[in-house]
């Protein structure tokens, strides 16, 4: 575990500071950058792509696509309607998605083995609780509560003071990034960021953003692009991802 927080130092300056942009949340430099979309659920709980519902809809997918706008929402906080499959994780990225983007982006450093996480410190512990049986709600449910100091490990970094993206670092290899995802102990999901020691690549969940976002070598990008199990579009550092950044499908 690193003993302060300057190796996340390099991150806050290279960023454009352009609210909504890629580049405001991963850094500039990189050669090219991909975005990949988490997936929308069917009622019974599977993944189903992006691409998917707008051929349904009629709806056109393209680099700065927004979900509420693909299905026909004014925004992003209207509730979407029982016909709608359910709505993209916010905030962190799907074990099954996290694990082959994970491959890809070990075949692109050379520190594999020497990677930085950082994990939002706003997430919530998940407690088990128990009732009777036969009583509502169900015998296993859970609560969350608040984070006390000592919930994360690991000194803790800010890259936009009081917007809330106060992170703690952690370090190990790159594996251990689909083990937190995994793993309940923390209740942090997967981490918001990644990069490795030699900062060939780095990926970014933000807070309140449906998809994740990468900067690396042109390489990295075509491979995340050409990935089967991903679905991606080439992105770059000045482009929009607010919640009116989507001009093409209106409601």
């Amino acid at each position: 575990m690193p003993s302060d927080a300057s190796s996340a130092a390099w991150i806050q300056p290279e960023r454009n500071g352009k609210w909504g942009t890629v580049g405001n949340i991963v850094p500039a430099g990189f050669e090219a950058y991909a975005r990949v979309l988490h997936p929308a659920t069917t009622a019974e709980g599977e993944p189903r792509r992006w691409e998917e519902i707008a051929v349904e809809l009629g709806r056109q997918m393209h680099p700065l696509v927004q979900w509420h706008a693909l299905v026909g929402l004014a925004g992003p906080d209207e509730l979407p309607g029982p016909e709608w499959p359910g709505s993209p994780e916010t905030g962190f990225l799907d074990v099954e998605i996290l694990k082959p983007l994970c491959a890809l982006l070990r075949g692109h450093t050379e520190r594999a083995e020497e990677c930085y996480f950082g994990l939002w410190a706003g997430w919530t512990m998940m407690e088990t609780v128990s009732y009777p049986e036969g009583t509502e709600p169900p015998p296993e449910t859970f609560e969350p509560r608040p984070w006390s100091g000592d919930d994360i490990p690991g000194p803790r970094f800010d890259l936009r003071p009081g917007s809330g993206r106060e992170y703690a670092l952690l370090r190990g290899p790159l594996g251990a990034a689909v083990a937190l995802a995994e793993s309940h102990e923390l209740g942090t999901g997967s981490p918001a960021l990644i990069w490795p020691a030699d900062r060939a690549w780095f990926l970014a969940t933000d807070i309140d953003y449906d998809s994740t976002l990468i900067g690396g070598s042109a390489e990295l990008v075509d491979a995340i692009l050409g990935a089967d199990e991903l679905e991606a579009w080439r992105i770059r550092p000045d482009d929009s991802l607010a919640a009116d950044a989507d001009a093409i499908n209106r409601p």
